[in-house]
């Protein structure tokens, strides 16, 4: 979504951009980690994290009980194709008690602009200066 809360396909380099997750836990579980990855258009992992690497604790959850996860960011990511990964499992890593992964859940496209064109797959405010 944009900072407006609207579903969109495409943003722009740098834009303020948000990942909303929800989860709905079918039987009561305890403390959750919700993460999410970025790929581009090959595969190529391009940033992830979780709410366990952010110190921000999820849960418990009863039996049919919902919540939903936001994670907020700038798109500073090149122009292309990128898709998301969400997971949900214990501790820090998907490799603990994974309780569900979702490759490619979405698919969005980043362009450039009104910036500068730049090569690669993050975009730097850079300042520059000759002396």
């Amino acid at each position: 979504c944009n900072a407006a809360g609207e579903e969109v396909a495409l943003a722009q380099v740098g834009e303020p951009v948000m990942l909303a997750v929800r989860v709905c836990a079918r039987e009561a579980v305890g403390a959750l980690t919700v993460g999410f990855m970025l790929r581009d258009r090959v595969g190529a992992t391009v940033f992830g994290t979780n709410t366990f690497h952010l110190g921000v604790p999820v849960g418990p959850l009863a039996a049919g009980q919902e919540c939903e996860v936001v994670f907020a960011f700038a798109a500073n990511l090149g122009p292309g194709s990128y898709a998301v990964t969400v997971a949900v499992h214990a501790g820090a890593a998907h490799v603990e008690e994974n309780f569900h992964w979702v490759d490619r859940v979405l698919v969005f496209e980043v362009a450039n602009v009104g910036r500068p064109p730049f090569v690669g797959v993050a975009w730097l405010p850079v300042r520059v200066e000759v002396r």
